[in-house]
């Protein structure tokens, strides 16, 4: 059954493209696209930067709350299931999907994500 939601992507991180050279050396591990990881941190960001003045000039908790679940439930999917069924993935990649993709090892990503996660479940 692992092997089966494997195969349809689940529990993968990146996706390992055959002859990709970075800065001149092979790259045989599993990339992202630098480009498309960009912005959806931007639009996290803008999420967060709106719950928070909400929360400190008009004393608004509920979008801070509400961000919060929806944070812990994009880097849940991300670390865990897979970063094909993120939500804030999709829509990243579909904002830059005219622009050269610019590839980055999925290692460091999936480790800043899992900070994230702990942070947004404590």
């Amino acid at each position: 059954m692992f092997e089966k939601l494997k195969s349809l992507g689940f529990f993968k991180c990146g996706k390992e493209i055959p002859g990709l050279m970075i800065h001149g050396k092979a790259a045989p591990y599993p990339v992202l696209n630098e480009r498309a990881i960009r912005a959806g941190a931007g639009i996290m960001f803008v999420l967060g930067l709106f719950a928070f003045f909400q929360a400190f000039y008009l004393r608004e908790f509920i979008f801070i709350q509400v961000f919060v679940v929806i944070f812990f439930i994009d880097f849940f999917t991300k670390v865990i299931i897979g970063t094909k069924f993120s939500l804030i993935s999709n829509v990243a990649n579909w904002i830059v999907r005219k622009q050269t993709p610019e590839y980055v090892g999925a290692v460091q990503k999936r480790f800043a994500w899992t900070i994230g996660l702990v942070l947004s479940a404590s």
